[in-house]
C-alpha cells in the first residue's frame, strides 16, 4: 500500500536523519518523526538538490496529525458488560492476592507466572521487530495515516508503534504493551484483504487502538490473578472485544464499513465483498445449541456473527437489516 509518488516528498529528519515520505498536504506543517518521535517542521518548498526537504527543528509547535472530526468520549464506547465484569475481576483479584499473601509459596507462584508472561511477551516483541515491517510516514504511509487518524478520533495522544507481519494466511491483528510502549501488530493478509478501502482498514486499526485507549492492556496486568478463573476470564475478554468493536466503528466513522471489516475476518476480502450482510445477520440469529454455547463460554472472542449483530444494534440502518 503505497502513496502515489506525485503526492509525496522526501523529508530528512534533523534529529535521526532518516528520510521520511511525507504527503504534500503537510508542507509547512509540524509533524512527528515516525522513527525518533521528535518534532520537525516541513518546509513549503523543496530545495534544488533532488527535491529533498530538510525538516527544521521546531520544539514549540505541536505535532500535526491528519485532520479528523472531534474526538469521541472513549468511555461512552465501553460496554456495560465490560464495566461490570471488570469490577468482578478486580474484586476477585484482590481476594486472591490477599489469600496468596498468607502463603510464601503463593506469592512465589504468582510472581513466577507474571515473570513468565513478561518474558514470553519480550520474546514475542523481539520476534516481531526482527521480521516485521514497521509502519512510518515513509514506510506504508497509508497505514501510518490510518493510525494517526484513529488515534486523534479516539483521543490517544501518542500513536502506538505499528508493525505489519506475514503470518501464513492468518487474518488477525493484536495490540500489546511492552517496556512502556504501545504496539499494534497487523497481519499482512488482513491488510491486503481490506484492499483499497481505507474505512475497513480504519476499522481494523481502530479496534486494536481501542484496546489501548480503553486501557485493556494495562487492566490485564492489574486483573492478572482473576484471569486464571475459568469462564470469568473468557467472559471479560469477550466483553472487551465488544467495546473495541465500538471503538472500531467510531474510529472509521462508517458503520457499514465497520461491519464489513468484521465480515472480512470471517470470509476474507474477496468473499466478504460478495457476501450479504443481511444474510450474515440472520445466520447469527440462528446460532444456538448446547455445544455452540459451551464453546462460546470457553472462547476469548465472541462469535463474529454476534459481533456484527452488536454493531447492527448500535446502528441498524447503516449495517443493514
Amino acid at each position: 500500500m503505497s502513496m502515489p509518488a506525485e503526492d509525496t516528498v522526501a523529508v530528512e529528519c534533523p534529529h535521526c536523519h532518516v528520510t521520511l515520505g511525507v504527503n504534500r498536504q503537510y508542507l509547512g506543517q509540524t509533524i512527528q518523526c515516525g522513527r525518533c518521535r521528535q518534532q520537525l517542521t516541513i518546509p513549503t518548498q523543496p530545495n534544488a538538490a533532488g527535491g529533498t526537504l530538510f525538516g527544521r527543528v521546531s520544539p514549540g509547535a505541536p505535532p500535526r496529525t491528519p485532520q479528523v472530526s472531534e474526538s469521541v468520549d472513549i468511555e461512552s464506547l465501553r460496554t456495560a458488560g465490560e464495566s461490570a465484569l471488570r469490577v468482578v475481576c478486580l474484586v476477585v483479584s484482590i481476594l486472591l492476592t490477599l489469600l496468596l499473601l498468607l502463603s510464601c509459596f503463593g506469592i512465589l507462584y504468582l510472581g513466577g507466572f507474571m515473570l513468565t508472561s513478561w518474558i514470553s511477551l519480550a520474546f514475542m516483541m523481539a520476534h516481531i521487530k526482527g521480521r516485521a515491517v514497521q509502519v512510518t510516514p515513509a514506510q506504508l504511509p497509508e497505514i501510518h495515516e490510518s493510525a494517526c487518524r484513529v488515534c486523534a478520533k479516539l483521543g490517544l495522544q501518542m500513536p502506538p508503534d505499528v508493525y505489519v507481519v506475514q503470518e501464513q494466511g492468518w487474518l488477525n491483528a493484536f495490540a500489546t504493551r511492552f517496556a512502556s510502549r504501545d504496539y499494534v501488530v497487523l497481519y499482512a493478509e488482513l491488510v491486503e484483504a481490506c484492499g483499497s478501502n481505507t474505512r475497513e482498514l480504519d476499522m481494523i486499526v481502530a479496534h486494536e487502538i481501542g484496546h489501548l485507549a480503553l486501557g485493556h492492556i494495562t487492566w490485564r496486568w492489574l486483573l492478572f490473578p482473576a484471569l486464571f478463573i475459568p469462564f470469568l476470564a473468557q467472559a471479560y475478554s469477550r466483553a472487551c472485544e465488544y467495546s473495541a468493536d465500538l471503538c472500531g466503528q467510531a474510529g472509521c466513522g462508517d458503520s457499514a464499513a465497520a461491519a464489513r471489516g468484521l465480515l472480512i475476518l470471517a470470509a476474507g476480502g474477496r468473499c466478504a465483498r460478495m457476501a450479504s450482510m443481511a444474510a450474515f445477520l440472520r445466520q447469527g440469529r440462528e446460532i444456538g445449541g448446547f455445544w455452540q454455547t459451551v464453546i462460546q463460554w470457553l472462547s476469548t472472542h465472541p462469535w463474529l456473527t454476534h459481533r456484527v449483530q452488536a454493531l447492527h444494534r448500535a446502528d441498524p440502518v447503516a449495517t443493514g437489516s
